[in-house]
């Protein structure tokens, strides 16, 4: 899959205008990789509802942490949680009138309470299996007009347990053996990474509800139905006293092994089955009787620390103390094969999620199971746009110290980098962290995600190029590793180009000065999807191709426009990659507009 960093300067038309900086290769990854898109802000959106209650949200820069509330429970930083708990009348349901939020994904999830622990889910229903109210758009469906104005849906919370053929929109939240009495419902709504610069809401109100008694009229005024069902909102009141281990347990599992246990010398890299099994890593090196009872641990996938039924998780212990570095300044390397996925964060028009690997993919640093703190986030999460690949899907991420990372650990040398944070294990070992990585909603064809691993220690037998290899290194050995030493100058931004058309986009060719040669910009165009795309510009030969086949390529001199235009009713996707040439050094970097023409 091939991201992009650029933003559209203007939303909504599919003919958005849209620029193509010509920079460096070195800034890239070689051979046409994505690059990083730009972070934006996120506000804490609406937090006067009784029903839902002020949600943990990372508010501010999306790559800084600043997280306000609820920093508990394996929390990633872009992602909103809005909780609730309510007692639900036997017979009662509740309605949910809402609109699809402008994200890459949502969903609604139960919990239940397993042996006095609190947070394992239940049931969950997500944005693709919501059925859009009549004249609505689902956004979430391949192909659909993400900025479509009427988004609306309803969903019904029911007290039932699921049965054989579920009817739409409904998420069953009931327990055997206690419907036909009150019942305490725990749910949570996740909004995943919103578009850039909404708020925590992405761009639409929360959900209303309206209380359905049994034989009773609807209440539908919010205030009505949060006092009729004794509702408790907010992330701050999320029960987590039951999980993880007690502060003197994990610090007594902790010391047994190394002076860096659990972490390793290789660190490797585990899935995470269910709440005991997260045991392993610290019985692993603590000697006898702990290491007999790992096989003892379950291993079905039941989940916890209220996860979601959407995503299968990697974990690994890492510490600074391991490595070269005797000072306990050593940084952590990670590569590995980038999952395809798609762009929303851009607000990119149209759905994009076609064929592609998983709906989402993140890389996380936290601390301990130790409850107190709970795993909570040591610092903002990279998700998969703001990590740049190579031209074979490849990233390199480098978690390190502020003041340790290298000079060539920036999008712009096509490397990622992530805070490792100094809060550590929050147990008195400020060290040690615990990576977190997510894959969500993996295709059935993605034989290599974390959800086909089934048994402890094949995690890289299953996942092969995907598989992050993971180092200790020194901030001088990485930068050794040669690339560019410093962040490229940004090029400067391109004039506004004219209005669009409704079925076209332009592509603007600046002006680029390298050593203060100039170069001459050479466009490979790639079309897919149906219809017939024209390609004009200044000086350049008009160029017509059949969607879905045609490959094509154009030379233009800097400082012209490059416009695609479907001229048959259709829906394409046109690829262009800019090549700059100059002193024998070739640069590149592609961009994708999707165009659209109604019959």
């Amino acid at each position: 899959m091939r991201r992009n960093r650029w933003t559209a300067l203007r939303r909504g038309a599919i003919g958005a205008l849209l620029a193509l900086a010509v920079v460096p290769a070195v800034t890239l990854a070689a051979g046409g990789g994505s690059s990083a898109v730009t972070p934006g802000e996120q506000g804490q959106g609406p937090v006067n509802t009784c029903f839902w209650g002020r949600p943990a949200a990372n508010v501010g820069p999306i790559n800084h942490l600043n997280v306000q509330v609820g920093n508990v429970a394996g929390f990633e930083s872009n992602v909103v949680y809005y909780y609730t708990l309510f007692q639900l009348p036997a017979g009662a349901t509740i309605t949910l009138h809402g609109q699809f939020p402008h994200a890459r994904y949502f969903s609604l999830t139960s919990y239940v309470t397993k042996s006095g622990v609190t947070g394992y889910p239940a049931t969950s229903i997500y944005d693709e299996q919501i059925e859009p109210d009549a004249g609505s758009v689902n956004p979430f469906m391949p192909g659909a007009d993400r900025q479509a104005a009427d988004r609306d849906y309803t969903i019904t919370v029911s007290g039932e347990t699921q049965p054989a053929s579920p009817a739409p929109n409904t998420l069953y939240a009931g327990q055997a053996g206690q419907t036909g009495q009150t019942q305490q419902i725990e749910l949570i709504m996740r909004i995943y990474r919103p578009d850039k610069n909404l708020e925590a809401n992405a761009g639409v109100p929360l959900a209303a509800p309206t209380l359905n008694p049994s034989g009773g009229s609807p209440v539908t005024q919010e205030k009505a139905v949060c006092e009729a069902l004794s509702t408790v909102s907010g992330i701050g009141n999320l029960p987590t006293a039951s999980q993880g281990l007690p502060p003197a347990t994990y610090q007594h599992l902790r010391d047994l092994g190394s002076p860096v246990h659990p972490a390793t010398p290789t660190p490797t890299w585990e899935r995470f089955f269910n709440q005991q099994h997260m045991l392993a890593p610290l019985y692993a090196g603590a000697g006898e009787p702990y290491e007999s009872l790992i096989p003892k641990l379950p291993t079905t996938v039941t989940g916890g620390f209220y996860s979601t039924p959407s995503n299968a998780y990697i974990t690994s212990y890492v510490d600074r103390n391991i490595g070269p570095n005797t000072e306990g300044h050593n940084i952590v390397v990670l590569h590995a094969k980038m999952p395809t996925h798609p762009t929303t964060y851009e607000g990119d028009p149209v759905n994009d999620s076609t064929g592609t690997q998983v709906r989402y993919w993140s890389l996380c640093t936290a601390g301990s199971i130790s409850n107190p703190p709970l795993i909570p986030a040591n610092s903002a999460c990279l998700f998969d746009q703001q990590v740049p690949t190579d031209a074979a899907d490849e990233y390199t991420i480098v978690v390190s110290l502020p003041e340790d990372r290298p000079k060539n650990a920036t999008p712009a040398c096509g490397v990622a980098w992530l805070d490792w944070g100094t809060a550590g294990d929050g147990q008195g070992r400020p060290s040690l962290d615990l990576l977190i990585m997510r894959n969500q909603l993996s295709s059935p064809t993605f034989a290599q995600s974390i959800e086909r691993i089934t048994t402890p220690g094949t995690e890289q037998e299953v996942m092969g190029a995907y598989y992050p290899t993971t180092t200790y290194e020194t901030t001088q050995e990485f930068e050794a590793k040669g690339g560019c030493s410093t962040p490229a100058t940004p090029a400067p931004s391109a004039a506004p180009a004219p209005a669009p058309a409704p079925a076209g986009g332009w592509f603007a060719i600046k002006q680029v000065t390298h050593n203060t040669k100039k170069g001459t910009a050479r466009l490979g165009v790639d079309f897919t999807g149906s219809g017939k795309v024209t390609m004009t510009g200044k000086g350049i030969k008009s160029v017509d191709r059949t969607a879905g086949t045609g490959t094509g390529e154009l030379t233009v001199v800097p400082g012209n426009s490059l416009k695609a235009k479907l001229t048959q009713a259709g829906q394409a996707k046109v690829k262009v990659t800019v090549s700059f040439e100059t002193a024998g050094n070739v640069w590149t970097k592609t961009k994708t507009i999707s165009l659209r023409l109604k019959k």
